[in-house]
């Protein structure tokens, strides 16, 4: 009897599991043209465009600010489109004039992305408050799902976008200062903010290699080239389809674009790179102005990459999916 009760058991935990893991990932994204970077080229990196493993929208709206979000979601306004992408056309569905609420109610989301407008990315005063406010909005529809903090890169250094100046025309202040807004968001928001995709560090450290061109891996000084955007959606692959699939992104060999610049060996490179950033991402305890580019990092991967670090000896602290921060890596610079 006990022996039938236990297999009984066994069946009916397999019976689970077996339909928890048919069930794909439902995932949204809420923003703008930098949500539909990160995006737009994910599902074509699975097997049948992600068919019954990926179910994938975003909320678009061009250069949306998230206090603008904020004021769409309070007076229930359209301003919004939902892009959708159909696995057997393989391609993007719009439907135009939807209401946030509505498409929050559509399904259970399972992990549902927010980030603000790129121009004001790195000023955390913009974030915070707005930022509050979508979590209890969300929280109101979708209160088991799963939040991620989306990070977004920095211009290119000629860049012409006019937001350009809150950062003094500076690449590396504008990096620095995503950094910062970051690890803020990260600290402040440590029990509601889930993970972080960091599309920021992901650009940054390609800039620093061969694969850099003279618009900075961006096609228009700001927005992400197709060789650039798969980059990061490999990174999210390997952050929220990698531990579903039991297929890292290393070990995955689709791409999700071909062009006559990119060689095969490129495309494993950015996987690789997508790869060490998902798990091994450098975040700055201290603020400081002195920032010099001097100082050698090597990521788990062997590759060698260059890190702003600080004038005097400092610990860096490392944040990762999980939630752990390690204190770690004491440089000590030479003047």
């Amino acid at each position: 009897m006990k022996c039938t009760r236990e297999l009984l058991i066994l069946l009916l935990w397999l019976f689970a599991s077996n339909h928890i893991n048919a069930e794909p990932l439902h995932l949204l994204g809420i923003g703008n043209s930098f949500t539909e970077n990160m995006l737009q080229l994910l599902p074509y990196l699975l097997p049948d465009r992600g068919s019954g493993e990926l179910d994938v929208a975003y909320l678009y709206r061009p250069g949306a600010t998230l206090d603008q979000y904020c004021e769409t979601m309070k007076k229930g306004g359209r301003e919004c489109s939902l892009f959708e992408f159909d696995p057997e056309s393989g391609a993007w569905q719009e439907t135009q004039h939807v209401r946030i609420d509505s498409v929050l109610k559509m399904k259970q989301w399972e992990v549902i992305t927010l980030q603000q407008a790129s121009g004001t990315s790195g000023l955390y005063d913009t974030v915070k408050p707005n930022l509050q406010m979508m979590l209890d909005s969300i929280e109101c529809y979708q209160p088991q799902a799963r939040i991620a903090w989306h990070a977004t890169w920095s211009y290119g250094r000629n860049s012409s976008h006019p937001n350009f100046s809150n950062y003094d025309f500076s690449q590396q202040k504008m990096d620095y200062a995503i950094e910062q807004t970051t690890l803020a968001v990260r600290n402040d928001f440590a029990d509601r903010i889930d993970m972080i995709i960091h599309s920021q560090q992901l650009i940054k450290r390609l800039r620093l290699t061969a694969l850099n061109d003279s618009l900075d891996l961006t096609s228009d000084g700001y927005h992400l080239s197709a060789f650039a955007a798969e980059a990061v959606s490999d990174l999210v692959y390997e952050m929220l389809l990698a531990p579903r699939l039991g297929v890292s992104i290393v070990e995955n060999e689709r791409c999700a674009i071909t062009d006559t610049i990119h060689t095969a060996s490129d495309f494993e490179y950015i996987k690789q790179v997508a790869y060490d950033v998902c798990h091994d991402t450098l975040i700055w305890e201290r603020l400081s102005e002195n920032i010099v580019y001097k100082t050698e990092y090597y990521s788990p991967s062997g590759l060698k990459l260059k890190q702003p670090v600080y004038r005097w000896p400092i610990i860096r602290r490392n944040y990762y999916l999980s939630g752990d921060a390690k204190e770690e890596r004491i440089i000590l610079l030479e003047e």
